[in-house]
């Protein structure tokens, strides 16, 4: 016989509380998830941010030595060594894109692994 409109509520009440409770679980891991992804892409950024910042500097410095170098020794050797300059800042630049996207990668299984 079918349970009434009472007692099936009363019935389903524990149940439903109970799926109450991992459903504010599972919420709290995607938020946690997120939170997460959002520090590692603060520190992926961050990190991009030192690595551009030292090629720029090592390029400054390379630049800086190819002119003293051009002034004493020939304006080719300067253009050399400016040239090697760029193409290791463009090392270091390509350098850290990768980085950047395999951190994005990461941050992105952690979402996706967390149901987001």
């Amino acid at each position: 016989m079918p349970a009434s409109g009472n007692e099936l509520e009363l019935e389903l009440r524990p149940l439903l509380a109970q799926l109450e409770t991992i459903d504010g679980g599972a919420r709290r891991i995607v938020e946690e998830a997120g939170e997460r992804a959002e520090r590692r892409r603060e520190e992926a950024r961050r990190e991009a941010d030192a690595i551009l910042e030292e090629a720029r500097e090592r390029a400054d410095a390379e630049r800086a030595r190819a002119a003293v170098e051009r002034d004493g020794v020939g304006r080719q050797k300067g253009e050399a060594a400016l040239a090697r300059a760029r193409g290791e800042a463009e090392l270091i630049q390509a350098q850290s894109e990768e980085r950047i996207a395999d951190l994005v990668a990461e941050v992105l299984e952690c979402v996706w692994r967390s149901g987001r």
